[in-house]
Order: C-alpha cells, then structure tokens, then sequence
C-alpha cells in the first residue's frame, strides 16, 4: 500500500516550542516508518520545501520519498496512490489534491485534533458536508468526545444549511465515516529515566514532594493555573511537614497573565516553593515527568480533546489528578491509574456568541474557560490521599506504565491505521468510479472579471527591449517568495523562443514552441506568461491606435 502524505517540515519536524499537535505529528511519522507494514510513504511538499525528514524505518516501509505536490499532480498518469492521510485535517487540501489527481479514486483520512468552534465550522464541517466526501473517507477522531461533537457539528450545520435553503432543497449531510484513535506515545522513553537523575538534571530537590503542571501556558486555550495556585498553598498549609513542590513547565503564551500568576504567587506566599521550567524541549519532557510525584491539570479550554502531557505522564508511572473532561476519561482509569476530578459547566454562553464577534475569538475562550469548574474539594482530597500514601502511588504508578504501553504506545496505534486505511482501500476499490466534485477554489473563476481584458490563445505576445537584456546581459528581475512564483530557466525560455520567432507570435503558438519545457502544465505555462508581461519583459501587440 502506498501512502500519500502532505507534508511540512515547520508543522510535523519538532520546533524550539512545539505544542503537542507538532509533537505528536512529527512522532507519527517516525512511528510510521518505523512501525509501519504499508509499503512506501510519499510525503507531498512544495519544491522550496523538499527536504528529506531522515525517517529511518524497521518495518516495511523501505522508501520514504518527498515529493514536489505540484510535478505530481501534472503528470499523466499520475503516480499509484492508495490513500492520502492528512495530519493537519486540512480537509479542503486532500479534497483538491484528489481532485486533480489522474486516476482512480483514493481513500482520505484527516485526524482531528481538537474542536475550536468557530474555526471547526469552516474548516472542518463546510467542506465536509459540501466538498465531495466519499463513503471510504474517515475523519479520525482522537477521542469519542470529539467524535461526539463532530457529529453535532456536522448535525447543526447540515440543519442551517436546510433551513436557509427551504424544504425543496436535497438535505446536505456528512458521506464518510468517523473512526477513533487516540494519540500516542514513546512509553519506552517515557518509562526509563531515574527520578533521582531527572531532579539532579533539574535542580529539584531530592526530599521533595513534587506536584508536577506541565503544557502551554494560556487561559484562552489552555487551563487556568490561578486555581491551583490557591490549592497548592492549602496543601502546604495543611502538610507543614513535606517539602510540597510546584513545578510548572511550559511556555507563555500572553506576557501579561504571567505577571498575573507570578503576582498572585506572591500575594499567596508560596513563590518560593515554585519552580518555573519555562517551555520545555521535546528531548527533555521525559526527564520532567520523570522528577514528578503527581502530575495535576486542571482543564477548562474547549478545544483540548485528549491531551499529550498526561499521556506522557502515565506512561512515566507518574499517577495523574486531572479534571474529569472529555478524552481524559478514555485515556486514564479513576481509582487504578490516578483520580479524575468532577467538572462543571451549564448552557450560558449564548451572549458570547456575538461578544466573539466584537471583542475577538480570544475574549469569547477565556469567558467560555472561566465558566468551567473543576471541583476543587475533590482536587485537594485526591491529591492529599496520593501525599499520604506511598504505597498508593506506587500501585497508581505502575498500573500507568502497563495501561500506557498496552494501549497507547506507537506500535499499537500504527497497528490500528494500518487496519483502518487496509479497510477503506478496499472499500474504494470496490466502489464505482466516481470524479468527486470540489468546493470552488480558483480565485479567477470568481474574481476573473476584475481584470481589463484576459489573455487568450490568439493573443499576440512580442519581445520587449527589457526581455532582450535580459537575454544577452543576464539583467533579471530579483525573485522572492518561498517557493517563487516563476524559474528563471522556463523564463529564459519562453524569451528565446519569442526571439526565436524574430517576431510576434500567438499565445498558442508560443506554448506549442516551448511544450518540451512545461509538459502538461498549462496553468504553469500561462503564469510565466503573465509575469514576463507584469514585469514588461513581453507586451502585448496591439494595433497602432487610429489604426485599423
């Protein structure tokens, strides 16, 4: 089986501060090369763009090439597909690259990570439900919750769409499939480092009881920290005895609610029992969970579907008091692997609706977060029976490591794509052929008219002066951009073979002369064309006015 892969280095490869979308992205390719029984992964880049990601693989995956998307796609045939998978769910990408593939049709799979409304609506449900989903297409869902609220999101939409469209209109609805698998990770990294070298290579205490908070810092999209800010003063108020611990690690994303936090640190007296790590490398996330006793999260963010830091906490064996919210129930156990803390939140943001149009999408989270509780009595009673207990963290602990390995290290969840994508290949195959329809995307099919007149195939085209210096002195028009829009080459052919007219000659005829240079690309031909024209390297030849 062939995979087909869009690909972007500055999205899947790890950066300096990389969210855990990035992290999980650039692992599964890894995972897939290394794990994978597919056969052979095509990672599809734009030119300036392809560069090998040096994924080295055991399984059977032997060639990982990348790609130039466009060069695919002009091909004729174009090269044997199987499946398309979209890390990004960029569902309008691997609907236009199907779209303009040559040959029979492929299975899509795109992976949600997370549901940000607004966003969601236009991103996910219009091109779902108008774009030319087939039966053999998946959105893959991280967790039942998101699968849930997909479902209620195309349900919603498909219903507008209905009524806008009055009773006549043939009912919209979603053609795929939803499937579900969660993330993944490296439970053998996770689940091998020395506490007592982790906190050594971070200058954490040894006799500390370490109460560990880690991930983005933001209350738009991530849980608010102040609440734990106040617990964890109550816990040191109430075990005068331990060296309680805090340590937060993760980026800031808004400066100003880290002087908020830090303010009310102080104002709470426990500044000094908190260690602030900042962003944290993927290379050393292991030795952070590594150093801790509990890992604790509160959630209020909606678009937060299942979670990587407490994935890597429980394949660490370090046991995880977190609000009870969506994927969190899927991925740990009440009572065997950690506790989940009761959560709370009502029907009360229809106002927001039109306050995210005014004040932004940002102001309408942080409303939105701040009307979610977690029950903070539960919170402190859980976490002062794991203070408590050595013995309950080490059976919490080690139930983790076996859940984590078990059912969410890279093996296994390779094992279920493969299963999935085998199951809709075949399902493609056996279905009729079908072109799939596309949303409309070319800018000059709908904003064509714009322009005074357009270029035809009986246009004439002449050599100016600027294109001949060109030619014979090398001046050429500095380019930029990441891929640029033209190649010099195919510029200094289309002159030459204009010069080689000794004349005017027609559009037509001039793409006829250089056919050897763009193969099929037509539109790549007319581009050029257009920007020799912009840059007055070619004009137009009209009539002498007066004339004719």
């Amino acid at each position: 089986m062939r995979i087909a892969l869009p690909f972007e280095p500055r999205q899947h490869l790890a950066s300096e501060n990389p969210s855990g979308f990035h992290i999980v992205n650039a692992e599964f390719l890894h995972a897939l090369a290394r794990h994978g029984r597919s056969g052979e992964l095509l990672l599809l880049a734009a030119r300036a763009n392809a560069a090998s990601p040096g994924l080295g693989g055991e399984g059977a995956i032997k060639q990982t090439r990348v790609l130039d998307i466009l060069e695919l796609v002009r091909q004729q045939p174009s090269p044997e597909v199987d499946l398309l998978h979209d890390l990004s769910c960029q569902v309008d990408r691997a609907l236009s690259v199907r779209g303009h593939w040559n040959g029979p049709a492929f299975p899509l799979t795109f992976v949600s990570h997370g549901l940000v409304l607004q966003l969601s609506l236009r991103a996910l449900a219009f091109p779902l439900l108008l774009g030319g989903i087939q039966p053999f297409d998946s959105l893959i869902c991280i967790s039942h919750g998101i699968k849930r609220g997909l479902e209620r999101l195309l349900d919603s939409a498909a219903e507008a769409f209905a009524r806008a469209a009055g009773t006549d209109a043939p009912r919209l609805r979603y053609r795929g499939r939803l499937d579900v698998i969660h993330w993944a990770v490296d439970s053998e990294r996770f689940g091998s480092v020395d506490r007592r070298e982790a906190r050594s290579a971070l200058g954490i205490p040894q006799d500390a009881f370490v109460l560990l908070s880690i991930g983005r810092i933001s209350p738009f999209s991530k849980g608010d920290l102040l609440p734990l800010l106040g617990l964890f003063r109550d816990l040191r108020a109430s075990n005068p005895e331990r060296n309680l611990r805090l340590v937060i690690a993760g980026s800031v994303d808004v400066a100003s609610y880290n002087t908020v936090l830090q303010g009310h640190a102080r104002a709470l007296g426990v500044t000094e029992h908190i260690q602030w790590l900042g962003g944290v490398e993927p290379s050393r996330r292991h030795l952070v969970h590594a150093a801790a006793d509990v890992f604790v999260s509160l959630n209020d963010a909606t678009g937060e579907g299942f979670g990587l830091t407490p994935l890597e906490a429980l394949a660490s064996g370090v046991p995880q008091v977190v609000s009870d919210w969506d994927g969190m129930r899927e991925m740990l156990v009440h009572g065997e692997t950690g506790f989940l803390v009761p959560t709370l939140w009502a029907n009360c943001d229809d106002e927001l609706i039109l306050h995210g149009l005014v004040g932004g999408q940002a102001h309408r989270d942080l409303w939105t977060a701040q009307s979610i509780a977690t029950d903070m009595t539960a919170m402190r009673r859980a976490l002062q029976s794991l203070i408590d207990s050595p013995e309950l963290r080490a059976r919490m602990g080690e139930a983790s490591r076996l859940r984590a390995a078990r059912m969410f290290s890279w093996k296994e969840i390779i094992r279920r794509y493969e299963e999935l994508w085998q199951e809709l290949v075949g399902l493609a195959r056996a279905s009729p052929p079908a072109r799939a329809h596309m949303l409309p995307e070319g800018i000059h099919g709908v904003l064509g008219h714009y322009a005074a007149e357009q270029l035809e195939p009986g246009t004439s085209l002449k050599l100016t002066e600027a294109g001949e210096r060109l030619l014979t002195k090398g001046e050429f028009v500095p380019l930029y951009g990441q891929p640029p829009p033209v190649e010099p080459e195919r510029v200094v052919a289309l002159l030459g073979a204009l010069g080689a007219r000794g004349g005017p000659c027609t559009l037509a005829t001039l793409e006829q002369d250089t056919h050897a240079t763009w193969g099929t690309g037509h539109s790549w031909f007319l581009r050029h064309v257009l920007w020799l024209l912009k840059f007055g390297l070619v004009e137009v030849e009209r009539p002498l006015p007066g004339v004719g």
